[in-house]
């Protein structure tokens, strides 16, 4: 049976930045801050809504993917120490499976590692998160996406546009042109869950 998740509210989702945000070690408005965690989000949204995958797993990766930076640029390791910090949320289980949970930590810890993965959920997140790097002026390659969100010409360039002008999207904004209810269930998408040699 497939079980069903409430999708974050708006209010839980500021909760969560407001929490993160006390402990980003960077400008919040920098490169790597807020307003790129919300472009991640709205694309991961955007291409969630497409393939019917549990919303809030995308959700959640944007928000935390790069929140334990310490360095703008050559910081290796911040995917695990922003992986590890999903301990800190023990109520994310009330959104996302056991399984689930432990994709996200490894969407998070290797997102910035340059690989793929055959899982849906995580490389929607992976996909996402590249979709921002014109902002820094580094051109997309259809190596590292997946071929559904290389194909959606017109998803790649409104987000490509997006980056490159580095706009700046609210919450509400995303979640009113997403047309997503302020609090509804979502069917919560369990693909076939083997090892993680297999993501």
């Amino acid at each position: 049976m497939t079980k069903q998740f409430e999708i974050l509210s708006q209010e839980r989702i500021e909760q969560l930045i407001g929490t993160v945000l006390q402990n980003y070690a960077l400008h919040k408005d920098g490169t790597h801050g807020l307003n790129h965690w919300l472009r991640v989000m709205y694309f991961g949204v955007k291409i969630a809504q497409q393939r019917s995958i549990n919303m809030n797993f995308v959700i959640l990766f944007a928000l935390i993917h790069d929140s334990q930076r310490q360095e703008g640029w050559e910081d290796e390791e911040h995917g695990l120490r922003a992986a590890e910090s999903l301990t800190n949320f023990p109520w994310l289980q009330d959104y996302i499976t056991h399984e689930e949970l432990e994709k996200l930590f490894f969407a998070i810890m290797f997102h910035n590692k340059g690989i793929t993965s055959k899982d849906q959920l995580i490389q929607t997140c992976w996909d996402a998160d590249r979709l921002d790097l014109p902002r820094v002026g580094i051109s997309l390659d259809p190596e590292y996406f997946s071929q559904d969100t290389w194909s959606d010409q017109k998803l790649m360039k409104w987000a490509i546009q997006a980056s490159e002008k580095e706009e700046v999207f609210s919450i509400s904004e995303i979640y009113n042109e997403a047309g997503l209810p302020k609090r509804a269930c979502v069917d919560n998408y369990l693909p076939h869950f083997d090892t993680m040699n297999n993501l």
